[in-house]
């Protein structure tokens, strides 16, 4: 699957663990940044079952390490500039997607919102305004999964 999901200094290696496992499903690779908890720590090898052998992934110290010009770039996150998901993109078929995912309290900093291709949001109905980051993860994933795979001549190279 041409996805890859950036995690941007993500304080919990529960969720960190989450991300490795719903990545191993989707065959997706992982960019881990700053100061996000490395596959190989033992909560994050607890919570993902050791999927962490199963993930392509890089560890680097900034975003500034990263090519971004070889990727569509995604930020999750709620903002005034973000669209809904099920208005986004989330594609270019001639580049891998790179989904990027914020810190679980403050979320994407502007300046790297400012980098995006598109900043994305999961729409929410009830009283809450947000998910958990491996939550929005996984619904974005399969979204993307889905628009890949099964949606003929809507972004995706099926």
């Amino acid at each position: 699957l041409p996805l890859t999901f950036l995690l941007l200094n993500l304080r919990s290696a529960s969720n960190v663990g989450s991300i490795y496992r719903t990545s191993s499903a989707l065959n997706s690779k992982i960019i881990s940044s700053g100061y996000t908890a490395p596959p190989t720590s033992p909560k994050v090898l607890k919570v993902s079952l050791r999927s962490e052998s199963t993930v392509p992934y890089t560890l680097v110290d900034s975003l500034d390490s990263v090519d971004l010009k070889k990727y569509w770039v995604v930020g999750l996150e709620t903002s005034s500039e973000s669209v809904m998901l099920y208005e986004a993109k989330l594609m270019d078929p001639t580049k891998e997607t790179l989904i990027i995912l914020g810190n679980e309290v403050t979320g994407i900093p502007e300046e790297v919102l400012g980098v995006c291709d598109e900043v994305v949001e999961v729409p929410m109905e009830g009283y809450k305004n947000s998910l958990n980051v491996a939550v929005c993860q996984a619904v974005v994933g399969y979204e993307f999964l889905r628009r890949y795979k099964y949606e003929k001549g809507k972004g995706g190279k099926a």
